[in-house]
């Protein structure tokens, strides 16, 4: 029982990484780029769409920690959980 919770932490440690920089890096960063660039094409220039695309670049790395830091709090409770099991 014990391994397969460190098996568990150590899956859970490595995709938190990757849903880090999937949050931060694609949702937030690549398609807040891409938003404003889109914003700026309309004819009437789109000040909504250009400032929700900044907003979501600025937060890109904050939230990007924070969703990579919740998966390993996660990791964190089942090596915890392997190192209380018998």
């Amino acid at each position: 029982m014990k391994t397969i919770f460190y098996i568990l932490g150590g899956l859970s440690f490595v995709a938190s990484i990757g849903l880090g920089l999937y949050v931060g890096g694609y949702v937030m960063l690549f398609k807040g780029v891409i938003q404003i660039i889109e914003a700026a094409k309309l004819t009437p220039v789109s000040s909504e769409g250009i400032a929700i695309g900044l907003l979501r670049i600025v937060f890109a790395s904050f939230l990007g920690v924070v969703s990579t830091m919740f998966g390993f709090f996660i990791s964190g409770i089942f090596v915890a959980l392997a190192k209380k099991s018998k």
